[in-house]
């Protein structure tokens, strides 16, 4: 694993696939590494995950010019970025936000309705 620390983006290879920087060094705890773009609500969802969890996350606006022509508003966009050494564990949490589905309660039984 390579670290690249201009995109703070964590890499296969030895050359930053997004900027093309070379070489690129080892990650190492404390370098904050992107986990991954949001758009509102799920950002500030997986902030409050995140801070559930003592994961430190820092966060920087991104803006989407699709959204704004598409909708006609600006949609918030986050940017949200975490140590190294929290890495997989966030990402274990941004899968489990996004995975997760309603739990429709059961219908009830008709056995307790009085006929």
């Amino acid at each position: 694993m390579y670290y690249c620390e201009n995109c703070h983006l964590i890499c296969e290879g030895p050359v930053c696939p997004y900027c093309g920087k070379t070489p690129l060094r080892a990650p190492k705890d404390g370098d904050f590494c992107y986990l991954s773009t949001m758009v509102s609500p799920w950002g500030e969802a997986m902030q409050e995950l995140l801070k559930e969890a003592g994961i430190r996350c820092l966060t920087r606006q991104a803006r989407s010019v699709l959204y704004s022509v598409a909708f006609g508003q600006n949609h918030a966009e986050l940017e949200l970025f975490v140590p190294w050494e929290d890495l997989e564990q966030a990402a274990s949490l941004q899968k489990s936000l996004l995975t997760s589905e309603l739990v429709e309660e059961a219908p009830p039984d008709s056995s307790d309705v009085p006929s």
